[in-house]
């Protein structure tokens, strides 16, 4: 009977050593400054230092919306092995549209191990509704288009003033979250500077550019006189 309590036991304890948590860390390191987080116009800037690290791969950056769900929304890559400390960042430029969010670290190592710093709740300061993702050339001729990324659906208010301030044109377009694209047609002012201010909520976004004809329009009267001159030599 004794033998079977010690033959159970140790299959016990074979099988559960078979399937140790793929979580173990083997890499080393210590914080010199935890993960911090900085609400700012632009996102939420995330910082962290380390003074030292060991077999340390890389850091997950993950979010939650509520403080439970968790889920990856970036990678730092690690020194790895280093005796001295290092300074991350990262820029979340799409945080959560509530109150305030909750960020961790999930601190990969060589081995394919991981663990997780505690999480941080980051109060949010500014709104974050939309970016200038891309746009065409600043210096156009009759049309310019603008790439935005709405973080949540929602209304755009975009206008078009000249250099002296004087709304040339002004409406309003309605964006999904996603990408939306923008295009103003320019083909009735005249050439010179513009700006272009963009509103969404309370955040605004402001682009210089300027409308000239194409230069090849230009040319031949210049081409003409050049030409002209060199025929009078003659």
């Amino acid at each position: 009977m004794a033998d079977m309590r010690k033959l159970s036991f140790l299959c016990l304890w074979a099988t559960t050593f078979a399937i140790a948590p793929v979580w173990a860390q083997s890499a080393n390191w210590e914080f010199e400054e935890s993960l911090a987080g900085n609400n700012l116009p632009v996102g939420t800037m995330l910082t962290w230092s380390t003074l030292f690290e060991a077999e340390v791969a890389s850091f997950t950056i993950e979010r939650s919306d509520d403080g439970t769900t968790f889920h990856e929304i970036g990678l730092v890559e690690a020194a790895g092995n280093a005796d001295e400390g290092y300074r991350y960042n990262f820029l979340d430029v799409q945080p959560a549209q509530g109150a305030r969010a909750w960020y961790r670290l999930k601190v990969n190592d060589t081995q394919g191990g991981y663990t997780y710093t505690e999480a941080i709740a980051v109060s949010k300061q500014f709104d974050n509704n939309f970016m200038v993702a891309g746009m065409t050339d600043v210096v156009a001729r009759d049309m310019f288009q603008v790439t935005i990324e709405a973080f949540a659906d929602g209304i755009l208010e975009y206008s078009l003033a000249d250099a002296r301030g004087t709304v040339m044109m002004q409406d309003q377009m309605i964006v999904i979250r996603g990408l939306n694209e923008l295009t103003l047609d320019l083909s009735s002012q005249p050439e010179g500077i513009y700006k272009v201010n963009l509103r969404m909520g309370n955040e605004t976004e402001q682009l210089v550019i300027r409308r000239q004809l194409d230069e090849l329009v230009k040319k031949p009267n210049v081409a003409s006189k050049n030409t002209g001159k060199e025929s009078g030599r003659n």
